[in-house]
């Protein structure tokens, strides 16, 4: 009886000894074709993404190919050796409703099979108005910021921007040559509530060139130096006129023309001075205001109806000056705060504040948005403590907010402004795509 169990003891225990090897090897088996699956989709999968990436390195190297009406094949490739061999990618580029697409597509043979993969980009297309709030081109020159100075929305900055003190900007803020001093050392104690980042490539600005669609086609041109103050009537809506003077500062004197900018047409409310003009007052309407001088700012210059509290309004004013725009604060001028709701560019000076002898100390705001070739000088700084953080001495400290009517959706303009030609558009990621494979163990 012993023997026998002795036997059947034996026998158990190899059966089972058995079956655990089996289901172990078995096990083995499918571990080593999980992993094996694993890596074929992963390979097929990173392919597509890599076809996606090459087709974004074209599009950077490529800006013309950006405005295709119809879907291309930007590249394909084959691959024979290395991790990706017995695969393919092509990648795409079109047309996708008001987007444009860019689509790439893998194939990769695996165990006799072919596995597929997308990855889809979609792209808006922007310019400069559509993101940045405040871009300065410095031309050589530096510009200086100081405590209390604020900016709402992107900017960014051609040259070096110098920080005295803790100004604070709310979003992003890219600059092409950096912070003097670097940021968190000696003086700079810059706010930068969205990050920062430097060695950003320099962004082209209009020239005198792009401003074709507003100089020549204007409604009037005024000859020599104007002055000009702009009234909202109430009766209606886009109903505001301006009364012009000749000269400068000049708002009680003389016989004023009457002129009514809204008037219909596709150049309504585009007014062309071949000198210098002095604008103040509250605009009703749709209007830019060129010159080929200088523009002075002599006082608040807003719309009707807010754009700040109201996005809906459709008030909108632009200021494009081939030389200065100035903050006028002529001798015996006792206002020393300013509010301008425009859009304002020069396309070869730079913002300023005039008569900075004195002992002035204001508030700038702005509620639209500012580009300029050269500096934005409205201010300056006399150091305290030995330096280390400046206070203002004259001028303004400055409150810039940028009008989000520019953004998209809506992009609003002023009329006829001037459109960088020479400045390729960008194309912006609005939504990135990847297919999602359903797991096969």
């Amino acid at each position: 009886m012993g023997g026998k169990a002795a036997i059947i003891l034996v026998m158990g225990f190899g059966f089972i000894f058995g079956y655990i090897a089996f289901r172990i090897n078995e096990l083995e088996s499918r571990a080593i074709g999980n992993a094996a699956t694993y890596y074929e989709v992963t390979a097929s999968h990173n392919l597509a993404v890599a076809g996606a990436n090459v087709g974004l390195s074209i599009l950077y190297q490529r800006p013309s190919v950006w405005g295709r009406s119809s879907d291309t094949i930007l590249t394909q490739q084959t691959f024979t050796t290395g991790q990706f061999a017995g695969g393919s990618f092509v990648a795409r580029y079109g047309p996708s409703g008001a987007y444009k697409r860019l689509t790439s597509t893998s194939a990769f043979l695996a165990g006799g099979r072919t596995l597929w993969d997308t990855v889809r980009i979609m792209f808006t297309k922007i310019d400069s108005f559509d993101i940045l709030g405040l871009m300065l081109g410095f031309r050589g020159n530096d510009d200086t910021w100081i405590k209390y100075d604020s900016m709402w929305g992107r900017v960014h900055f051609n040259g070096r921007c110098n920080i005295k003190g803790s100004p604070v900007f709310n979003d992003k803020i890219t600059l092409s040559k950096g912070w003097d001093p670097p940021a968190g050392t000696g003086t700079n104690g810059v706010i930068c509530k969205n990050g920062f980042e430097t060695g950003v490539n320099q962004i082209p600005l209009p020239l005198e060139t792009d401003t074709l669609d507003t100089f020549p086609c204007r409604d009037t041109t005024f000859m020599g130096d104007w002055s000009f103050q702009f009234f909202n009537i109430f009766f209606g809506n886009d109903d505001g006129f301006m009364l012009a003077r000749s000269g400068l500062h000049n708002f009680t004197g003389g016989s004023p023309t009457v002129y009514f900018f809204n008037i219909p047409g596709s150049k309504r409310g585009v007014i062309l001075v071949r000198g210098n003009v002095c604008i103040r007052g509250v605009v009703d309407g749709h209007i830019t205001i060129g010159a080929t001088g200088a523009i002075h700012i002599d006082d608040d210059l807003t719309c009707a109806v807010n754009p700040k509290t109201t996005p809906t309004s459709d008030d909108i004013i632009g200021i494009v000056a081939l030389g200065d725009i100035k903050i006028c604060n002529i001798s015996g001028k006792s206002k020393t705060n300013w509010y301008v709701q425009a859009v304002m560019v020069t396309l070869s000076g730079s913002v300023s504040a005039e008569e900075l002898s004195g002992t002035f100390v204001g508030v700038f705001r702005n509620y639209g948005g500012i580009i300029t070739r050269d500096r934005f000088d409205i201010a300056q700084y006399t150091g305290s403590s030995g330096g280390a953080t400046p206070y203002l001495n004259r001028g303004f400290y400055r409150r810039l907010e940028r009008d989000t009517r520019l953004a998209p959706p809506r992009r609003l303009r002023p009329p006829c402004f001037p459109v960088p030609d020479n400045v390729p558009s960008a194309l912006q990621i609005v939504n990135w795509w990847e297919n999602v494979r359903v797991p096969e163990f």
